[in-house]
């Protein structure tokens, strides 16, 4: 296992969301769709909250390594299988729990599709990381 690769994943994986969730991206729609407001989201521990969201992160970058495993070939082609993995993670595993979820939460479609599409695309991104750098 490559500790590196893993906590660049995981870094990723808040980078991802910061560009994904910013206002100038989707943030705007996400916050009218979950009922979120500047005040709100301000408010908590926001170390505790981005520091659970990194070690969730860490936990799923061990996932796509362990699922995307056993490809041991050029760079590239391994970087794109572990990409293709963490891509197939969102739209298999995550995709269908988020949905379930949303419904009984009452989400509008435009609201799953941001959240689902930032697990699709970050899995993808931790995939890339890990498959680009040695085991």
């Amino acid at each position: 296992m490559n500790i590196v690769a893993h906590l660049l994943a995981g870094v990723a994986a808040l980078i991802i969301g910061f560009l994904w969730y910013n206002p100038k991206t989707f943030g705007n729609a996400w916050m009218r769709g979950v009922g979120m407001t500047d005040e709100k989201f301000a408010s908590g521990n926001m170390a505790l909250r981005y520091g659970l969201t990194f070690l969730m992160a860490l936990i799923l970058s061990v996932f796509v390594a362990f699922f995307g495993g056993g490809h041991e070939e050029k760079v590239l082609s391994r970087l794109q299988h572990f990409a293709f993995h963490g891509a197939q993670l969102g739209g298999v595993v995550v995709m269908p729990i988020l949905v379930i979820v949303s419904l009984f939460e009452q989400l509008d479609f435009k609201t799953i599709a941001i959240n689902v599409g930032y697990w699709i695309v970050t899995l993808a991104a931790m995939g890339a990381i890990i498959g680009a750098m040695p085991a």
